[in-house]
């Protein structure tokens, strides 16, 4: 009388079997010899930067690449100034980063009023942030996303452009009237309409 092997171990055996390349014999059938084995086509690679390229070229963004790298320059017309606009492709990690930059920097005098603005726009943003390097007092307000397992889209690429020059605009103003001497909580709410 043969012994079985207990279920654990008849799984285990399976398993390695099955990952040798191997299949049991009760699994092969007869005309399994004359077929190829499937062949699973692996989906193609997006390549993020020609999409948002593509895209920024089609809507009139009229973009520059930096040289050397993934990184689109272009200038939007706000309703009270140009201002620069990145885009950072991050291709090994699949993301992508919208900037507006302000021309001008903050004066070291001025950052710490520059940060409590900031950071009171910041407060209930529900998409982006601002941010500031204190070393050169470089503002500017990010949009981001993360395409891991996804596929970049005409749609987000116009949602996170869209959205970052929409909120970079409100708040540029009562960044010029903190760094002309207002306090930061009287703008913010003026901005936002809080009394």
């Amino acid at each position: 009388m043969s012994k079985s092997l207990p279920p654990f171990l008849a799984c285990l055996l399976a398993a390695f079997v099955l990952s040798a390349g191997h299949a049991p014999a009760q699994a092969q059938d007869k005309d399994s010899a004359t077929q190829p084995p499937a062949v699973t086509k692996q989906p193609t690679r997006q390549n993020l930067f020609q999409t948002v390229l593509a895209f920024m070229e089609k809507d009139d963004w009229k973009p520059a690449q930096i040289p050397g790298k993934t990184v689109l320059r272009a200038y939007f017309k706000g309703s009270n100034e140009f201002w620069m606009v990145i885009v950072n492709v991050r291709e090994p990690a699949r993301q992508v980063a919208v900037y507006s930059i302000p021309q001008d920097k903050v004066p070291p005098a001025l950052r710490t009023a520059a940060a409590e603005y900031i950071t009171r726009a910041n407060y209930g943003l529900n998409i982006g942030n601002f941010e500031m390097d204190f070393e050169d007092g470089e503002i500017r307000f990010k949009t981001s996303i993360d395409l891991e397992g996804g596929v970049l889209t005409d749609k987000m690429i116009a949602n996170l452009l869209g959205a970052n020059c929409l909120i970079f605009d409100k708040y540029l103003p009562g960044l010029r009237q903190v760094l002309a001497g207002k306090p930061p909580l009287e703008v913010i709410k003026a901005i936002e309409g809080k009394k």
